[in-house]
């Protein structure tokens, strides 16, 4: 997927977040993660996937966590600092390492095709929002950038600097740094060698997957 046609697709997804709920959101997401199942290869339902806050969530939010898997217990926490807007995708996205993804672009891809996939407008936003962070971070160089950008819609660019200023307030620049590495190291020793950088390797896996019309033909999936 271009970031052209990520643009268009953002833009047609906004939606208010002002009346949400959590527990329709997991249900929503659990639907749709059950749905997909077949063209993700995964075991539905493979437990149960009930999320959890982060009990130290400022100290995550600090080094800019805004949630985890933990293995030990099987157990995805979610940070309760996060925005409404985010916690779609970051409760899809941990709920894709429960499933026994580890790669965390992988993960990110998941948790995209599943919310984009969904009949909710929120979780389609939420996920359209997040991914097209890591296009914009790695398009900015492209010819046709400035002209791509002009076409985001002004509630979209709001609430990307919301979300930009409301993490810049809550970053502590050691902690985050320190986190940083500590993850870093995590991920390589786990035979990740692009550590941290893993996560913006969704990119590829997006646009590949809107090139894969035979995919998504088979599945019955869309391509928004």
């Amino acid at each position: 997927m271009q970031l052209k046609k990520l643009v268009e697709n953002t833009n047609k997804s906004w939606c208010t977040f002002e009346n949400w709920d959590k527990k329709q959101v997991d249900q929503n997401i659990e639907k749709s993660y059950k749905t997909l199942a077949p063209a993700l290869k995964i075991n539905y339902p493979a437990g149960k996937r009930k999320a959890k806050s982060i009990t130290i969530s400022r100290f995550f939010a600090q080094a800019g966590i805004s949630g985890y898997y933990g293995p030990f217990f099987n157990e995805v926490h979610v940070n309760s600092y996060i925005l409404p807007i985010e916690y779609p995708f970051i409760l899809a996205h941990e709920k894709a390492h429960q499933f026994g993804v580890t790669n965390e672009a992988e993960a990110n891809f998941y948790a995209w095709l599943v919310c984009t996939n969904s009949k909710s407008k929120q979780l389609q936003y939420s996920a359209n929002l997040h991914v097209l962070q890591y296009f914009l971070y790695q398009g900015y160089q492209m010819e046709e950038y400035p002209q791509i950008i002009v076409k985001l819609d002004k509630r979209v660019k709001t609430d990307l600097e919301i979300i930009r200023k409301h993490w810049i307030s809550l970053r502590n620049e050691k902690v985050d740094e320190a986190a940083s590495k500590v993850n870093d190291f995590y991920l390589k020793t786990n035979k990740i060698k692009a550590g941290i950088e893993e996560y913006s390797g969704v990119v590829k896996f997006v646009m590949d997957y809107s090139y894969d019309t035979g995919f998504q033909k088979k599945y019955n999936l869309t391509n928004k």
